[in-house]
């Protein structure tokens, strides 16, 4: 929510922390939802390790699961992903056939080249 302020999108950004959708409202819908998950599959043992793991890709699962339910029509998500991970666990293989994924844009960071994707509903 901060960053939003600072960068001028203060009324137009609302922030919502929750396990999945758990924090959004029945009947409330998104144009963007953006996602930067655990990108690894661990046990998480306490709130720390919840930063790193996701276990079993719970989280993935869900928001790939249900995220048609939150977007508006023309809806997208916005996904940050290492390479590194997605050589292991392709963003694609948790979307299925109902979403298209497109690289928006890839880049190095600290020697680990990143992407942004945007993923769109079918």
């Amino acid at each position: 929510r901060t960053n939003s302020i600072v960068n001028g999108y203060g009324d137009s950004v609302k922030a919502r922390v929750g396990d999945a959708f758990d924090a959004v409202r029945v009947g409330e819908r998104f144009d963007v939802i953006i996602a930067s998950l655990p990108w690894e599959d661990g046990e998480v043992k306490d709130n720390f390790d919840r930063v790193f793991y996701d276990e079993g890709f719970s989280f993935r699962k869900a928001l790939f699961g249900r995220a048609k339910e939150y977007l508006t029509e023309g809806g997208r998500i916005i996904f940050t992903y290492a390479e590194r991970v997605q050589c292991v666990a392709p963003i694609e293989s948790f979307c299925g056939d109902d979403y298209e994924v497109r690289n928006l844009v890839s880049g190095s960071v600290h020697d680990e080249e990143h992407y942004i994707f945007e993923i769109t509903p079918k």
